[in-house]
């Protein structure tokens, strides 16, 4: 039981870096996009 435990608090542990990792490539990704998307607009208005 106490080594389930220990596998359990790992797992999220494991769980929760691996989450995190996936929402700083999706914020990377979402910044690359609106960056990209701006650029134009910006060079349309000069």
């Amino acid at each position: 039981y106490v080594v389930y435990c220990k596998d359990c608090n790992l797992h999220k542990k494991l769980l929760n870096v691996k989450i995190m990792e996936l929402v700083h490539v999706l914020q990377c990704f979402i910044v690359s996009t609106v960056n990209a998307l701006q650029t134009p607009m910006i060079n349309a208005s000069m």
